[in-house]
This record gives C-alpha cells, structure tokens and sequence, in this order.
C-alpha cells in the first residue's frame, strides 16, 4: 500500500509538470483494450482501486486521492499512462479476480466490484436520503445496497457498500471511494485530504 501511495504522489508530481518530459506518448497506434478489463476493481487487502473503462481511460484511487490515466494491452502486458509517466504490469484474469505484477516482481490482486472481505458491509446508520442544498445533491441508500444520486436534477443509480469509514459507489462500470463520518443526522464526505461535504438527513 505505501509503495503505491508514493507512487501516486510521484505521478501526481508528473502530470503536474505537464509536457516538460516526452519519454512517452499515451494511445500508442497499436492501442488494444481488453474488455474483460473493463470495470472497477479493488484490491482485496488495501483501500485503493482501479476503474478501466472502454474508451481506454481510467481512474486509480488511493487513500481518496484520485488520477486518471490512459491504458492498453499488448498480450499479457498492461501499461498505464499518467501523463508522460508509463507503468507496465503484466496482468492475468481468472474470474473476478485480477491480478497485476509489476516490474519489479510485486504482485497485487483485485477483485471486480467490491473487495471480497468479510468487513466489508452495509452500514445501516447510512439507509435513507441525505441533502446537501447548497450543492443541489440528494443521494438516496437503500437497505439492499442500491441507491440513487440526483445532482441539479440529473438522477444517476448505484450499487453501494461500506469498508470501515469508507464508502464504496458503483455507477455501472465506474467505483468511486470516500471517507464518510456519521453524527446525528449529519453525513459527511470527504476525498483528497482536506475536499468534503456535509449532507443533512431529509
């Protein structure tokens, strides 16, 4: 988990820069996209995630830091591009399992969806309807794990889940993590270190 952290930080750090660097060029010609890839996928021992979609981009979530990046397939090799930052791995799928290993010889494992652990739960204290007016955001939890998000009117499903104090969205193929806090009939979401909103139960 920490080796990925810094890592994150480091390609935080690249992308920031910008073009100063050309080492090299996301979407190569030969592009491939595996559509087996495609998904959230979370890693079953951290709190951390990766979101391949089918247009060949991407979002890797760690500790509520997000990055998105670009990605192929050439065989059993995936490469992820963060900007001008490459990072291959060579990836193996067996069911709803995934499994990268990188170049250093460490291996990760993922799962589709959700982390397949047994603290993983629906936290029932979140079941109902919360709203942030100032935002124009309304996010309904329902007690089967489903819900529905309405931003400035636009209504969008999901399948959620809890892990401790965070909070797992699946909209569709793409998953989203936050920290959330419970007090009285106050939510709170909180991403990137120091981002949040407060939701009052409706």
């Amino acid at each position: 988990m920490k080796k990925w952290m810094n890592w994150l930080i480091a390609i935080t750090a690249i992308v920031a820069i910008g073009s100063a660097f050309q080492a090299c060029s996301p979407n190569p010609d030969n592009e491939e996209v595996d559509d087996s890839l495609v998904g959230t996928w979370t890693a079953k021992d951290d709190d951390w995630s990766l979101t391949f979609k089918a247009d060949g981009t991407g979002v890797l979530i760690v500790e509520g830091d997000r990055e998105t990046f670009e990605w192929e397939k050439k065989g059993s090799t995936l490469s992820l591009y963060f900007g001008d930052e490459v990072e291959k791995f060579t990836y193996k799928i067996s069911g709803k399992t995934l499994k990268l290993t990188d170049e250093d010889g460490d291996t990760y494992t993922f799962v589709k969806g959700a982390a397949s652990s047994s603290d993983v739960d629906v936290e029932d204290g979140l079941v109902g309807t919360w709203t942030n007016k100032s935002e124009g955001v309304t996010i309904t939890f329902r007690s089967n794990g489903t819900g529905v998000l309405i931003e400035e009117g636009d209504r969008e499903t999901f399948e959620w889940e809890t892990k401790g104090n965070r909070l797992y969205m699946y909209f569709g193929d793409e998953g989203e993590i936050w920290n959330y806090k419970l007090s009285g009939s106050r939510l709170t979401i909180s991403w990137g270190g120091d981002e949040s909103l407060t939701f009052i139960r409706s």
